[in-house]
């Protein structure tokens, strides 16, 4: 077929002429993304661990897989287990965990390259490689220790392996079992996703909803034969390895539904709620945190936008119908973005809202967007704004690299201090002195001792791999369930309003004497009551106080029941000895109490205080159980403590 010749009066629309230029220049633009990438990059760097502690959790749990101690479950097992691969070579370096999700990033964009290449306009793919290189959402996930960095390298393989090898296969068996590698590697690349991430099943799905429209039955079946290879002997060895069953679907498939992942007696979701929860994360997920990732948005923009995220949707949908039309690879690219983000939108609970939860999608949209925009303008008629469109598109490159260059400024002066070894420094004051007093705790506390900490990872990653307790959350009950438990007790109990109690004038030593038949402790309104059965031995003695001191108590659950009801919030029971057997079961004898701030941004009275209240219940019953062992920071500086608990003083725990 002979090539039409361009008479020398023809005008050249601007596209060809502009994928002509970059076609031509195409390894240099390449080359300039990766120099991009790897600057940027590093001076975004954030050797600091997150305050969050999803990232140190993934740490923590490679360092207990790799001692043979837990099998890594939360979330997928895969990133700790490469993790602890990391671990074995290098040791417990932080430096190494973290460079590592930088090569990966960079390794994403490499594999993202050269799959498109040729596959696609070198317009749309420069574009693409220059928005991706610039993005400081997505490069900070270069230096994490969460999953981003290697689903993306994960993610953009398996495009390379599908793009390049299986649209290639016919749908012929003997064909198929000649390339029995691809569906191997397909297989391989399917199954690590789908332990990486929980939503990487997805990715599965996808594969196989594609082959089948394309009516490829047989690369189908042999394409999920290629994933249980891996997955069959994974499942197997968890069993006997780690006695672990798979994962039950239909279980995960409740959790999803629940209406509050927190609390299950809520219940699960109906059609309606579902329906509600994806337009809700549509517009999260789509008209802000999208939009935050590509520069459109300002920073710390909260808002949505119905009207935005329809938009999204329609130029989604225009992408979908052309590329059904005029591209197999950008039609298998919008079948995975949609079904994906369908998935996600489902599955996620609205107030999860985070940009790492899309993030995994953004370099693909960044190639499916303009895609579709420059398709939509092809037509004669419409040609005029090729250039218009293009523009934006360029605009939108540097306004992304101006803030990313204006956040690595930022980090600058923290990444330098970090490299040289201050590893504290980019920390507020509380997190200083807690992370600080982990480190003490780590090196001074006897190794036969555990110590409870409300951030047990961080304290484990400054406290250079020891392992720590971890107390997040203050153990409560209903007051009803409180209610029904006692009424099972023998002996009749005795009420008493604690505030009355503290102003009665009965002396200190005679009250926690008394405090030491403590039962439980339940809330009506903004009063609390403290519970008590007396034993024999001090009953008439101890009624025999509270007589002599003129302070009234019941004896009847009623009389706190109607004072709950009266109150109009729900009752909440503390029962000392819950805290203080969970501590003795898990062999605590020390325990770290923070400041860390409730408002991270802003230094307050208010502080996460679960440490203080297990302290405060521990010491209503057993007064003198604790004692400090250490400070870290001035009383006005946000200090941190070590406490150590004498179980020996009340004959808890042999000393």
């Amino acid at each position: 077929m002979t090539k039409k010749k361009v008479s020398p009066g023809t005008k050249i629309a601007f596209l060809p002429k502009l994928d002509t230029f970059l076609e031509k220049h195409l390894s240099v633009f390449f080359t300039l993304s990766i120099l991009l990438t790897a600057i940027l990059g590093f001076y975004l760097f954030e050797l600091r661990i997150s305050e969050g502690g999803d990232d140190s959790f993934y740490i923590e749990s490679a360092k207990k897989f790799l001692d043979g101690k837990e099998w890594p479950g939360w979330h997928g097992p895969f990133y700790p287990i490469f993790l602890s691969w990391m671990m074995r070579i290098f040791g417990f370096k932080l430096l190494a965990f973290k460079f590592t999700s930088y090569l990966l990033i960079i390794g994403s964009q490499i594999f993202f390259y050269h799959t498109f290449r040729r596959k696609i306009s070198s317009t749309v793919l420069v574009i693409s490689l220059l928005l991706m290189s610039v993005c400081a959402e997505l490069l900070y996930f270069g230096s994490q220790t969460y999953t981003e960095a290697i689903y993306l390298f994960l993610q953009s393989a398996l495009f390379y392996m599908v793009i390049r090898h299986y649209f290639d296969i016919e749908d012929h068996i003997k064909l198929i079992i000649k390339k029995w590698w691809v569906v191997m590697i397909v297989g391989g690349i399917l199954f690590l996703m789908s332990i990486t991430r929980n939503i990487g099943i997805v990715a599965l799905g996808v594969i196989l909803f594609y082959l089948l429209i394309e009516k490829k039955f047989y690369l189908a079946g042999y394409t999920l034969a290629g994933f249980m290879l891996f997955r069959l002997p994974f499942s197997l060895y968890k069993k006997i390895a780690w006695d672990i069953s798979s994962a039950n679907l239909g279980g995960q498939l409740s959790e999803v539904l629940l209406k509050n992942p927190y609390n299950s007696s809520l219940g699960t979701e109906n059609f309606g709620g579902i329906v509600d929860r994806f337009i809700e994360n549509s517009e999260i997920y789509l008209s802000r945190l999208l939009l935050l990732a590509s520069g459109i948005r300002p920073q710390g923009y909260t808002g949505t936008s119905a009207f935005v995220t329809i938009l999204l949707y329609v130029i989604f949908g225009a992408g979908i119908y052309l590329a059904f039309r005029k591209s197999k690879v950008m039609k298998f690219t919008g079948i995975y973005i949609g079904l994906a983000l369908a998935a996600t939108f489902v599955a996620l609970q609205q107030q999860w809202g985070q940009m790492r939860l899309v993030i995994i999608y953004v370099p693909l949209i960044f190639l499916f967007i303009p895609w579709t925009m420059l398709e939509l303008v092809q037509s004669k008629k419409l040609r005029f704004l090729q250039p218009l469109i293009v523009l934006m598109l360029f605009i939108l490159f540097f306004r992304l690299f101006g803030l990313s260059v204006n956040k690595a400024r930022d980090n600058n002066e923290a990444l330098m201090k970090n490299l040289r070894g201050n590893k504290y420094y980019g920390y507020t004051a509380d997190w200083v002195n807690f992370l600080k007093m982990s480190s003490w705790a780590a090196k001074n506390v006897p190794e036969e001792s555990m110590i409870a900490s409300r951030k047990p990872s961080m304290s484990f990653i400054y406290g250079e791999g020891r392992g720590f307790y971890g107390l997040y959350r203050f153990p409560t009950l209903p007051a009803d369930t409180a209610f029904n438990r006692m009424e099972q007790m023998n002996g009749e109990p005795v009420i008493i309003n604690e505030i009355k109690l503290k102003s009665s004038g009965i002396p200190r030593q005679l009250e926690y004497g008394m405090k030491r038949e403590v039962e439980t402790f339940i809330s009506a309104g903004d009063t609390m009551y403290s519970i008590y059965y007396f034993s024999d031995q001090t009953r008439s003695a101890y009624l025999a106080v509270l007589q002599q001191y003129n302070l009234n108590y019941e004896t009847g659950f009623d009389f706190l029941k109607i004072k709950i009801e009266a109150s109009g919030k729900p009752g909440i029971a503390v029962v000392p000895d819950t805290l203080i057997n969970l501590l003795l079961r898990n062999n605590v004898d020390y325990m770290i109490r923070g400041n860390l701030r409730l408002n991270p941004a802003q230094k307050t009275n208010r502080v996460i205080n679960t440490v203080h209240r297990y302290m405060y219940y521990m010491e209503q019953k057993y007064l003198g159980i604790f004692s400090q062992e250490s400070q870290i920071g001035t009383d006005n500086e946000e200090p941190a403590y070590l406490f150590r608990i004498h179980w020996e003083r009340f004959g808890l725990k042999e000393d």
